[in-house]
């Protein structure tokens, strides 16, 4: 079933939508609240500057979507699957968690990612695959066995996370402070793995 429908400014009382198709819906600058979805498929939407409030997604598929600026308030998603997406300046921190042994997200595929900001988050094993992660930050999260297969991962920071087993081969622009972050295991591929060495004042000829 495809529906395609344009909200008014405060989208309520949609509860519990599951296995449906949405296209081309334009939620841009509205509020989204008190909504519901499982295993729905947004493809080609406009979330920008949306402010979703009491809703939940489960096991939902974002293709083709925009969601920047996009805020959180009393929501939570599980396992959503994105695919080429736009994601800028998302704090993932103000999604709640439903289920503490579940992600928000389990799939991040070809997506560009701007100034979101992933803090005490728990993603081991997680694969962005072939993704720019650009100007975002990684502070405290549990990402051992993450892969970073194909990310281009310009100016965004990693601080006091546990990156054991994670994969950077194949990444470029990365920077990874050696000092703060736990590295047991973690491969990396030359010439991108001499930027480990950059904040050690050394000189390399």
């Amino acid at each position: 079933m495809i529906r395609k429908e344009h909200f008014g400014k405060v989208v309520t009382s949609m509860k519990n939508f599951e296995n449906m198709e949405y296209e081309k819906l334009v939620y841009a600058g509205e509020e989204m609240k008190e909504s519901g979805y499982s295993n729905c498929t947004f493809t080609g939407c406009n979330f920008n500057d949306t402010i979703i409030t009491s809703c939940f997604f489960e096991n939902c598929k974002f293709i083709n979507c925009g969601l920047l600026n996009v805020k959180f308030s009393h929501s939570s998603m599980t396992d959503c699957e994105f695919f080429r997406c736009k994601l800028m300046g998302i704090n993932w921190m103000q999604l709640e968690k439903k289920y503490s042994i579940n992600m928000p997200f389990s799939k991040f595929y070809e997506c560009v990612l701007r100034y979101n900001s992933f803090s005490k988050i728990k993603i081991r094993g997680f694969k962005f695959d072939n993704c720019a992660v650009i100007d975002s930050s990684f502070s405290d999260c549990d990402l051992e066995g993450t892969n970073f297969d194909g990310c281009d991962l310009k100016n965004t920071m990693f601080s006091k996370n546990n990156l054991s087993k994670a994969d950077f081969r194949n990444a470029k622009n990365y920077y990874v402070d050696i000092q703060t972050n736990k590295l047991k295991n973690a491969r990396f591929s030359f010439p991108e793995v001499v930027s480990l060495l950059s904040g050690l004042g050394i000189i390399i000829d």
